[in-house]
């Protein structure tokens, strides 16, 4: 795991030397310094220099990048791990390549000179990684399939650079912090930017299973997709569940270094613990739990006020067998906001981001590698939202008074917080007489159209969820659901949130419900293994009930939050209108819609800690960046 970067000039277009290109680079890796505190390295050829800061995981002294070719020709730097570089790597042996070093950096390397592009469909890993052909003069870049790697680049004026993150990119000359109004719209509509856009107009991120080449002969460059998401509903069997997420996670379990899991008290974390207790290993070193004082809860356990799912943690651990390792941490401050804005590089809409901060940062003092289960509700459809295309029968008989509903929708209360019934139950009979992607839009929208008009007069509310819904492939409505969250949401939103938050820690986090093989039997379920009737994530509960204590395989969908409803409430709200009314913000959100909603929060009228989060992050965001329109 690390941080990679490079930087190219185009040949006759941009007046560059190698010492400039390496000169470049520095700047760009000192600005990932966070993500590869091990180790680093650079080399420079033909106008074209990459380089890398190692988080050593793998082959402690053997993975030295970047890594070149016995004859010069290629050149590699890597983000990420390949989980399969062992049986990759004896498949090359047979084939006649020779290795100097135990690390799956030179697997992947070997096996692009052995099978080009073609590699990416053997690997199963999370990566970004780059590839410098100077015989051929071209750069060759890579993205996992699911985006759990980020990679971000310009294109400008005869330059070609990539950082895995956007800040040091900013600091390039050829960049103007200029905001862009479509990501800004998107932003606002579903609180995140979906690829190839960022909220900076020069700077592109990479999509998830996409490749892109750059040749400085002719400064031209391709993006091309190798992977897209498919599987036949209903075609892979539930019974297979418990050996596949325990080969998932025994793949994941590769590591020289300590390696724990993020036991919550949930069914997602506890079968991870399940699998990975099973698999054991000398670098297994047990659970991590955390309780936040004074931290919002859904549903959680309080013991005055704070959230605390050591108990539940607790129960899972001594089931299973394993160490737990627990600790209670101050709630995220208020006062400490702008550093998670800072450290986090883009505006945010996420109000878990500051306690996620704070528990990578707890955890990396004992491990350098965790496990998370990041992707099970996608897969498995935990999240409420699936309910307005996949309704339980009780419901179903709803929706032939869709009129009817929206009025009563209208009638009640908009008190609550947003997991509150009175909220979820508005939400829900709002949207009954719209088409399902319409459905599923307004289900994670950020504002709704009233809201939004309100707010930012002249912004055109963003269709790409539709948009991705409309073209998904042939299923239930439940299937193009999860399949649009998993081309949009997931990798733009919670793995960008997974690798940010993590990283700025030196904390590798592995996603074994996201490896490529069980996303595509999981993806293939039938409905029923998802959401059968009110239960939701049937198979995985199911399979919970086997293996973990009874308490934990009942628990509803918790997720940790950070208490900034209640900061919006006692002063942040006034300071947000402040700074708003001295920004150029000012001149595409309305200050004065912006006081109104604050008002009504603060009033206890509605509940709007993600949508004022939102419009604070962005502000801040863009006078701490000197962002202009």
């Amino acid at each position: 795991m690390c941080g990679i970067a490079g930087y190219c000039g185009a040949c006759g277009v941009a007046d560059t030397t190698e010492k400039e290109c390496a000169g470049r680079l520095e700047a760009l890796l000192a600005g990932i310094v966070h993500r590869g505190p091990d180790d680093a390295g650079i080399t420079c050829a033909h106008n074209v220099a990459i380089g890398m800061r190692r988080l050593s995981i793998i082959d402690l002294a053997g993975g030295h990048q970047p890594m070149l070719s016995g004859d010069g020709r290629y050149a590699l730097v890597f983000n990420g791990e390949i989980y399969n570089f062992r049986e990759l790597r004896s498949e090359l042996a047979e084939a006649g390549y020779s290795f100097a070093t135990n690390s799956d950096s030179e697997v992947l390397l070997k096996g692009y000179m052995a099978w080009g592009r073609g590699v990416l469909d053997r690997l199963d890993g999370m990566f970004a990684f780059a590839v410098h052909d100077r015989h051929a003069g071209t750069v060759f870049l890579a993205r996992d399939h699911l985006g759990i790697k980020p990679l971000y680049y310009i294109h400008l004026g005869g330059v070609f650079a990539f950082c895995s993150e956007p800040a040091p990119l900013l600091e390039l000359p050829q960049v103007r912090r200029r905001l862009d109004h479509d990501a800004l719209a998107a932003f606002l509509s579903f609180k995140y930017v979906p690829a190839p856009d960022t909220f900076i107009k020069d700077i592109k991120k990479l999509a998830a299973g996409h490749t892109l080449e750059y040749s400085p002969r002719g400064d031209m460059l391709r993006t091309e997709r190798y992977w897209q998401l498919q599987g036949r509903e209903g075609s892979s069997d539930a019974g297979e569940l418990a050996e596949r997420l325990t080969r998932a996670v025994d793949s994941q379990m590769v590591s020289d270094v300590p390696l724990g899991v993020f036991l919550s008290g949930g069914i997602d974390s506890g079968l991870l613990t399940w699998a990975a207790a099973g698999q054991g290993g000398e670098h297994f070193t047990g659970g991590y739990t955390v309780a936040f004082d004074e931290t919002g809860r859904k549903k959680g356990l309080r013991a005055g006020g704070s959230f605390d799912e050591s108990r539940l943690a607790a129960l899972s651990a001594a089931h299973l067998g394993v160490p737990l390792s627990s600790t209670t941490l101050a709630s995220p401050a208020q006062a400490t906001l702008d550093d998670w804005i800072r450290r986090f590089q883009e505006p945010f809409a996420n109000t878990s981001i500051p306690a996620n901060f704070l528990l990578c940062q707890w955890v990396a003092r004992h491990v350098k590698v965790a496990l998370n289960g990041s992707g099970a509700d996608e897969l498995f459809g935990g999240y409420d939202r699936y309910y307005a295309v996949h309704p339980p029968a009780a419901l179903r008989a709803l929706h032939c008074a869709a009129p009817l509903l929206r009025r009563v929708a209208d009638m009640l209360p908009v008190g609550g917080g947003k997991n509150s019934l009175v909220h979820r139950a508005r939400r829900y009979l709002a949207g009954c007489a719209l088409a399902p992607a319409q459905k599923h839009a307004g289900s994670i929208r950020l504002f709704t159209d009233t809201q939004l008009a309100a707010i930012a007069p002249g912004v055109v509310p963003a269709t790409f969820v539709q948009d991705a819904f409309a073209g998904a492939p042939q299923g239930s409505l439940l299937y193009k659901a999860t399949w649009t969250d998993m081309q949009t949401m997931l990798p733009d939103d919670y793995l960008t949130l997974v690798d940010r938050t993590s990283m700025a820690a030196s904390l590798e986090v592995r996603v074994p419900f996201l490896a490529r093989d069980f996303v595509q039997y999981a993806f293939s379920l039938p409905p029923a293994a998802k959401i059968a009737g009110w239960k939701k994530k049937t198979a995985l509960r199911a399979l919970a009930a086997k293996h973990l204590p009874e308490d934990i395989a009942r628990q509803p969908k918790m997720g940790f939050e950070s208490p900034v409803g209640r900061w919006f409430r006692d002063g942040l709200g006034e300071a947000l209108c402040r700074q708003l009314a001295q920004s150029p913000l000012q001149n595409i959100i309305s200050v004065r819609g912006v006081q109104a909603l604050a008002q009504s929060h603060s009033a206890g009228q509605v509940d709007a800690a993600k949508p004022l989060l939102a419009l604070y992050t962005l502000v801040r965001w863009m006078d701490m960046y000197r962002v202009e329109l």
